[in-house]
C-alpha cells in the first residue's frame, strides 16, 4: 500500500611533523624498545593553506551524474574523487575549460608496507562544463524516487512502492501549508534547563534529563535541549546536540521513558494517522526521512528512506 504525501523540494588522518619543513627524524620511544622512523610525507596534487586561500565565488554541480576532481586543468589527468549533482564547489581559479577549485582530499599510499591515508586542503579542477549557478539545478520525476530504504522489514525496498512523490505549484503549496494543522507546542520557555539538568514532570514522577559534557570524552558529547510537547501524543520533545550531529526523542508524560528517536522535527498529518521527521544528512549527502504511523497512542516506525538526489532546506514560518 502507497502512503501519499506532499513534501516541498525547494577522519582524516592527522600526520604531525616536527616542524613546518616535515623534516626526516627519529623518535625514540619508551626505553629506546621501539624507534620509529618518520619519514618525509610525500606529495600529492596542489596542496594549499586553507586559511589565506581565497574563494572567489561558489557554484554547483549541474551534470547530472556529477564531476570528476582532477589534479591538473587536464581530461588525462588523474583523478582525485567525484562530485555528485548539485554539490557546492568552491572557486579559486579561473582557466579557459577548467575551475580551480578547493577542497579536502583523501589520498592514501603505502610505507613500509602500512597502507597510510591522508586528507589536506587542495586545489582540485572541474570541468567549467559541469558546473553553474544554482538556478540551473532542476529536479525532474526521477530524482524523486533516488534512494534506499534503510528499515528492515518485509515491506517493498523501492521507493515508489512505498511513496507516491509529485511535484506541486507553489500556489497548492501555499494552500496547504495555510491550512496545516500544529500538534507541537513548542512552549521552550516553560521548563528550564539547571546546571545541565532539564527536569519533566511525569505521571510517573519527575524525569531528568542531564547532559553529557566532559572535556576527555567529546567522542560522548550529548548536548539536551527541551523544545515543547505534543499533547495528542502525551510526548515532550528533546533536541541533542552530538559532537557531529544531532537529533530529536521523545519522552513519554506518563513513564518518563524515551520511546523514539527522530531524525528531525516530528509533523503530524491532520487526521492524525501519520508522522514524519526528516533532516539533512550532510555526511551522505542526502536527505533522511521517517515516516511513522500513530494508532492508539503508539508511534510505530513503519519505514525510514535515504533520499539521494536533493537535499532539505528548513525555512522558519
Amino acid at each position: 500500500m502507497k502512503t501519499i504525501i506532499y513534501i516541498l523540494l525547494t577522519s582524516c588522518v592527522l600526520l604531525v611533523s616536527c616542524n613546518s619543513k616535515n623534516r626526516k627524524t627519529v623518535q625514540i620511544i619508551e626505553n629506546k624498545s621501539i624507534i620509529e622512523e618518520i619519514e618525509k610525507e610525500p606529495i600529492f596534487g596542489n596542496p594549499i593553506d586553507y586559511d589565506s586561500t581565497k574563494v572567489l565565488y561558489q557554484l554547483f554541480v549541474t551534470n547530472r551524474k556529477g564531476t570528476q576532481l582532477k589534479d591538473q586543468a587536464d581530461e588525462h589527468s588523474k583523478s582525485a574523487g567525484t562530485f555528485r549533482f548539485g554539490s557546492i564547489v568552491n572557486v579559486i581559479e579561473e582557466q579557459k575549460d577548467w575551475l580551480g577549485i578547493k577542497e579536502r582530499i583523501s589520498r592514501e599510499y603505502t610505507r613500509n608496507g602500512r597502507e597510510i591515508q591522508v586528507s589536506k586542503w587542495e586545489k582540485v579542477f572541474v570541468k567549467k562544463s559541469d558546473v553553474g549557478n544554482a538556478e540551473k539545478i532542476t529536479l525532474i520525476e526521477e530524482d524523486l524516487i533516488q534512494g534506499y530504504v534503510y528499515k528492515d522489514s518485509i515491506l517493498p525496498q523501492k521507493i515508489e512502492n512505498l511513496l507516491e512523490l509529485s511535484f506541486i505549484s507553489k500556489e497548492d503549496y501555499l494552500t496547504k501549508k495555510a491550512q496545516r494543522v500544529r500538534f507541537l507546542v513548542e512552549d521552550s520557555a516553560s521548563i528550564k534547563k539547571i546546571k545541565g539538568v532539564i527536569s519533566l514532570p511525569c505521571k510517573n514522577g519527575v524525569k531528568k534529563i542531564i547532559d553529557i559534557d566532559e572535556p576527555d570524552n567529546e567522542d560522548g558529547r550529548m548536548i539536551y535541549g527541551y523544545v515543547g510537547n505534543i499533547d495528542m501524543l502525551n510526548q515532550y520533545l528533546l533536541g541533542v546536540t552530538f559532537y557531529e550531529g544531532g537529533n530529536y526523542i521523545l519522552i513519554d508524560k506518563k513513564s518518563g521513558k524515551e520511546t523514539r528517536n527522530l531524525v528531525g522535527i516530528p509533523h503530524i498529518s491532520p487526521n492524525k494517522k501519520y508522522m514524519i521527521s526528516m533532516s539533512a544528512n550532510i555526511y551522505e549527502e542526502c536527505t533522511d526521512f521517517q515516516l511513522y504511523t500513530l494508532k492508539n497512542n503508539e508511534i510505530k516506525l513503519r519505514f525510514g528512506i535515504s533520499f539521494a538526489n536533493y537535499p532539505l532546506c528548513i525555512k522558519k514560518g
